[in-house]
């Protein structure tokens, strides 16, 4: 059985909620070492925000500053339920359109580094559950380095 075929079957327990949490837990994770968590939670809610008009279930997903709060670190990712009735192919679009986002106020060195701690952070499984969904995270590192290069 193939890698791919493998995380398919294994996919039918894991709920696309699950996936969601999983990649903004883990994309709020390398910015908290530059910044602090409430800023870290204020610009991805931006980014939500922006894109929102185009992707309207972006509504289910709740990033709140627990450090004002009493409650688990787990909790700064809040996902609706409701999310696992969207389509794999729109949620990869949105993921990417966030990673996109994420990067674009960055120089191309800090975004390649972004992107390159993210993908080693989130794991091989979520790697293969995000290219499922059809994001593709090591063209986007590839089209950063590209962009890196170009500039010398």
């Amino acid at each position: 059985m193939s890698l791919l075929h493998y995380i398919q079957k294994v996919m039918t327990d894991v709920t696309k909620s699950d996936i969601m949490k999983h990649f903004f837990y883990t994309l709020l994770n390398p910015t908290k070492r530059k910044e602090t968590e409430k800023e870290s939670v204020e610009k991805l809610n931006a980014i939500l925000k922006k894109l929102k008009s185009k992707y309207d279930f972006l509504k289910y997903i709740k990033l709140i500053d627990t450090t004002v709060m009493e409650i688990d670190e787990g909790e700064i990712v809040n996902i609706d339920p409701k999310i696992n009735e969207i389509s794999p192919t729109i949620l990869g679009k949105a993921i990417t359109d966030i990673l996109i986002e994420s990067n674009r106020p960055l120089d191309k060195n800090k975004a390649y580094f972004l992107m390159t701690e993210f993908r080693k952070n989130i794991g091989e499984y979520y790697v293969h559950a995000l290219d499922l969904f059809g994001v593709d995270l090591d063209l986007l590192i590839l089209e950063l380095e590209v962009e890196k290069l170009e500039l010398f």
